[in-house]
């Protein structure tokens, strides 16, 4: 499903960011949702440059400096902040950059829950941890499988040859920043041959583009090495967002035979089947009972009380789950993390955003009807 974005309108003259931070947001609840970080914040002094931020919790300020605060207010509002000075253990200074303001209102008002219990989510399925493009710390369902899956395609070649599956870490080698910026291919069919640096195939990288004219060299290096033929294949894993994100890659260096079509499709073909293994192994099923606090078409405000998904579902772009209304069958629908924040009893409150309904226009319009029967009972509460 494709990702909705917020369109912004961005406010950096430094009068007009005072009047907003004074006049709207001061002293008003903000919520704070940064790399893990889950916190909550008032604006309590505004000065011309800075201004002074009471938290409801600390975090490490050496490892995050800069954060992003956020509020629905009318519009909703996001403003850019690095610290400045730590004041004390719940209070900071920080310079603030741009102030965002969405152009638009919600395009569907809220409507609230009054009845406890009317509109229930359940059956949460969501991540057990976060597969990012920048792993440094491999997980353990990630690594098993690509310890497996090396050697299932080392099956394919000799024992002369070497297959390689790793994460791209850091300080990467110029051949794979390349294939992590590009998710494609390397191939180098013929490492002897000049004709194999050049790529025509737009599903390849070209890898004459690359090395500036330095052919020489690189044939040089893979004689000596005795490497006839050479692969570069990145791993791509699909998040829930359908955002293609690069998590390590295959290198294969054959000593005793070209890399083929044939191989390439073998490889790639293991590549997602192992794909799949991952993302099975990593979700997980949760079907406690969650109350909904105020719902609309687009949208919905929940209360998680649950200690696992109050450490994970802040960290995660969206998930599935079934919304349940008093008397009705489930919805099944697919929901983006908006914001988060904790409640003074430490719940989670979770704003979502949904991003699909069901698989057909009937039940789109069925969750619809729901909304507007809500809105009635509001209206005229028995």
């Amino acid at each position: 499903m494709e990702k909705k974005n917020r369109v912004m309108e961005h406010v950096s003259d430094p009068k007009q960011k005072k009047h907003i931070l004074t006049n709207y947001l001061f002293e008003k609840e903000l919520n704070i949702n940064e790399k893990g970080i889950l916190a909550t914040a008032q604006i309590v002094t505004v000065n011309d440059d800075t201004i002074i931020l009471k938290l409801s919790s600390g975090w490490d300020f050496e490892k995050i400096r800069s954060f992003k605060m956020s509020a629905v207010l009318a519009r909703y509002v996001e403003i850019d902040c690095n610290v400045v000075s730590i004041l004390s253990e719940n209070k900071i200074e920080v310079r603030v950059g741009e102030v965002g303001i969405a152009k638009k209102d919600r395009s569907a008002p809220r409507v609230p829950v009054s009845e406890e219990g009317f509109i229930k989510v359940t059956n949460i399925i969501s991540s057990k941890t976060i597969i990012e493009a920048n792993m440094f710390n491999i997980p353990t369902l990630v690594r098993v499988n690509f310890e497996e899956y090396e050697k299932k395609i080392q099956a394919l070649f000799e024992k002369e040859d070497s297959v390689s599956i790793q994460i791209f870490g850091e300080n990467l080698d110029r051949e794979l920043e390349i294939v992590k910026k590009e998710m494609r291919p390397l191939l180098l069919r013929d490492t002897l041959s000049e004709d194999s640096y050049q790529m025509s195939d737009p599903q390849f990288i070209n890898y004459d583009e690359l090395i500036d004219d330095q052919i020489a060299n690189e044939i040089k290096k893979y004689r000596d090495s005795q490497i006839l033929s050479m692969l570069i294949l990145p791993i791509i894993y699909i998040n829930e967002l359908e955002e293609h994100i690069p998590i390590g890659y295959v290198h294969v260096k054959s000593k005793t035979k070209t890399i083929t079509e044939d191989l390439i499709n073998a490889i790639q073909t293991k590549m997602e089947e192992m794909i799949e293994r991952i993302k099975d192994a990593n979700l997980i099923k949760t079907e406690d009972k969650f109350p909904v606090l105020d719902v609309s078409s687009t949208g919905l405000k929940m209360v998680v009380n649950h200690p696992k998904l109050t450490e994970t579902l802040p960290k995660q772009k969206g998930f599935g789950l079934d919304i349940v209304f008093k008397m009705q069958t489930p919805f099944r629908l697919f929901a983006k993390v908006a914001w988060s924040k904790l409640n003074q009893k430490g719940e989670l409150l979770l704003g979502l955003e949904i991003i699909g309904i069901g698989k057909s226009k009937v039940e789109k319009a069925r969750f619809q009807e729901n909304i507007e029967i809500l809105k009635q009972l509001n209206l005229n509460p028995i």
